[in-house]
């Protein structure tokens, strides 16, 4: 089995007029073509073995809702148009987890008769250390990230890396082997698909 994540650091705009094209062409590069190239050669792979296996993208609930995102990280950003330090342009992000879904979805037909499933895993909000350098960086301007994602969760908390984790082990199982083109969200029941 093969599981990808990618995220290019960046520290210019996260709206689309500001971004340059370079900046926009570098998460694409980093966060679609690597998937792209993870897919194609681990199904090559498992292609040759002829065994069938599974592939797991990273997908983000940023991929599925982009709206939900700009409005939660409004709290955190420096300024109007920047980002805090080290993170990637939102409006690039999107589009990048966006295409990943699509290409987890052409990627599940085109291996399915060979007996590979792909699936991705689309979090949204994690405690990790990314999120808590939005979530300090909220707090700087006086707001508070946490407390808004924890607002909107149906749970009332935020998730950890285990969740996402715990997902990701379900996939690879021969339980999982009628599951393929999936970007299966884990938020705390924030968005629904």
């Amino acid at each position: 089995s093969l599981q990808t994540q990618a995220l290019p650091e960046s520290n210019h705009s996260w709206k689309v007029c500001p971004t340059t094209s370079e900046d926009f062409e570098s998460v694409l590069s980093v966060n679609v073509k690597g998937t792209f190239h993870c897919y194609k050669y681990a199904a090559q792979q498992m292609i040759a073995q002829g065994d069938g296996g599974r592939i797991i993208g990273a997908s983000s609930l940023a991929g599925k809702k982009g709206k939900f995102i700009c409005r939660c990280f409004r709290c955190c950003m420096v300024t109007d148009d920047m980002p805090p330090s080290g993170h990637a342009m939102l409006s690039a992000y999107c589009a990048s987890k966006f295409a990943v879904r699509g290409l987890t979805q052409t990627a599940a037909i085109e291996f399915g008769h060979h007996g590979i499933t792909v699936n991705a895993y689309a979090p949204g909000p994690i405690y990790t250390s990314m999120l808590a350098q939005l979530q300090q960086a909220a707090v700087e301007r006086s707001g508070d990230l946490y407390e808004e994602m924890k607002r909107l969760s149906s749970v009332g908390y935020l998730g950890n890396t285990q969740d996402v984790g715990n997902l990701v082990s379900f996939l690879v199982t021969p339980e999982a082997r009628f599951i393929t083109g999936q970007s299966i969200t884990i938020d705390g029941g924030i968005f629904f698909d």
